[in-house]
């Protein structure tokens, strides 16, 4: 029973990983409280459910979703560009309009009901654990991800760009760097990993639903204020942490629900840690 809920906590935690790394990276460069970041993880897995239906190729229709995710990065990034100038308030409100249009659209466009995929993933026993060749993908695909991002941020002149203007934006300026290029890059990144958490959510679950962007906003939000607002390190840390957390209370501590141990948690560490775990 413990293995197989190590298993469960490993695979929630890399869709975590995937969703928290994006929105900590694009609140810690240009401080957005990014709450459209649910509207990409939708359009993810919506596209690739689409893209699957109109190809029958599931690899064709993931690059599907990444591209649609991609894309309404780039109109998130068009969009802050007006707000940014005009204050935090703005620029949340417009994040939240955005959450609320592309759910409503979806209703609208590919009405309310639940939709699933026509196959399913067989289990593989591990010493009395099952994990779905899914599974393993998963958790996979996660480390790739979340180190890749990590090696682009150190490694590479666009990302050493994107650390700079996370560290002064005036002064990168100076330097000759393009604060919108940036906010493109940064949004087209975080995008692109919440539309992958989306399609892979949506596999695991063989559950496409438009209610499904709220759930890991809410928790998003969570992770980077567990693991310090900004903070990569931090991201990755808490979404273990509340990964493993929320899997192992949902069979040892039933009567509540997951979630709620997670802002439990997260009230305590505040009381104990206000900046959160790797916050400065």
């Amino acid at each position: 029973m413990l293995a197989q809920q190590i298993i469960n906590g490993l695979v929630v935690a890399s869709v975590y990983m995937m969703f928290s790394v994006g929105l900590s990276l694009i609140y810690g460069v240009f401080k957005i409280f990014h709450i459209a970041h649910g509207a990409a993880f939708l359009i993810g897995l919506f596209a690739t459910y689409y893209g699957f239906l109109g190809t029958g190729n599931l690899p064709v229709a993931i690059l599907i979703g990444l591209a649609f995710s991609a894309l309404f990065g780039i109109g998130n990034a068009i969009i802050y560009r007006r707000t940014l100038s005009r204050g935090a308030t703005a620029t949340l409100v417009s994040s939240i309009g955005l959450y609320m249009l592309t759910q409503e659209s979806f209703i609208v466009a590919f009405n309310p009901e639940p939709k699933h995929y026509n196959f399913t993933f067989l289990p593989i026993d591990i010493a009395g654990a099952k994990i779905t060749n899914l599974q393993v993908a998963i958790l996979i695909i996660g480390v790739i991800s979340v180190a890749s991002l990590w090696f682009f941020l150190q490694r590479s002149w666009a990302g050493k760009s994107i650390r700079a203007v996370a560290q002064d934006v005036e002064a990168s300026k100076i330097m000759g760097i393009s604060a919108d290029r940036t906010l493109i890059l940064v949004m087209i990144l975080g995008s692109v990993l919440a539309g992958l958490g989306g399609t892979l959510t949506s596999l695991n679950y063989n559950l496409v639903q438009h209610g499904m962007g709220f759930s890991p906003i809410a928790i998003g939000f969570v992770i980077i204020l567990l693991g310090g607002m900004g903070s990569y390190g931090g991201a990755i840390v808490a979404s273990l942490i509340i990964g493993f957390s929320e899997t192992l209370a949902s069979v040892y501590l039933a009567v509540f629900s997951r979630h709620v141990i997670s802002f439990g948690l997260l009230t305590v560490l505040l009381i104990l840690r206000p900046k959160g775990l790797r916050g400065k």
